[in-house]
């Protein structure tokens, strides 16, 4: 006597033993009165169960790719961003370089040399 279906079912047998057939079929109408609510309840809490994990299904997905573009996005500006100091860092600095040889050339006059 596990579940309310087998105890429903004790129930009507033991009235039909006693020979209540009248009986019976109050007896059925009440269990079904009794039980069927709880059955529906588990059936319901199972499909929003279910519901729940089918949403999660889709969600959890679009959930994680949109965290991963935005940590791509901030992952590659901030490289991009060194990168550009990096090489105009580079520039500059060959920028000098190719004026310190213009001032060592002879017949380079001072005045054309950038500031």
């Amino acid at each position: 006597m596990n579940t309310d279906d087998e105890i429903a079912e004790l129930w009507i047998a033991a009235a039909s033993a006693a020979g209540v057939d009248i009986s019976r079929e109050l007896l059925e109408k009440e269990v079904i009165n009794r039980f069927v609510p709880k059955v529906m309840q588990r059936i319901a809490v199972k499909a929003g169960a279910e519901v729940v994990e089918k949403w999660a299904g889709r969600l959890i997905p679009l959930t994680s790719s949109a965290i991963g573009c935005a940590l791509n996005y901030y992952f590659v500006r901030a490289w991009g961003e060194r990168a550009r100091a990096h090489f105009r860092q580079k520039h500059l600095e060959a920028r000098r370089r190719f004026a310190e040889e213009q001032m060592r050339l002879p017949g380079t006059p001072s005045a054309a040399l950038p500031s």
